[in-house]
């Protein structure tokens, strides 16, 4: 470890569902000086990823994908 590198560090990934089409996973990786720093951080980041989760549950496939209007008749 150089003198650059911070001292702790901590990795996360956080997964929801279990379902191929029923799973958000994140991942998280923060570092910092001091443990105290590092729990600063940890806890920024988790809000963070609270706010994205929310915001991803929202984003779902059409159950019915539609062609662009200029391919809906097209001729052979």
């Amino acid at each position: 470890m150089s003198e650059e590198d911070d001292a702790f560090e901590f990795e996360a990934k956080i997964q929801r569902g279990n379902g191929t089409d029923d799973r958000d996973t994140f991942k998280a990786k923060v570092s910092a000086n001091t443990i105290d720093e590092l729990d600063e951080r940890v806890q920024e980041i988790r809000s963070k990823i609270e706010d994205w989760a929310v915001e991803f549950r929202h984003i779902q496939p059409d159950d019915e994908q539609q062609l662009p209007e200029d391919q809906a008749t097209l001729v052979n």
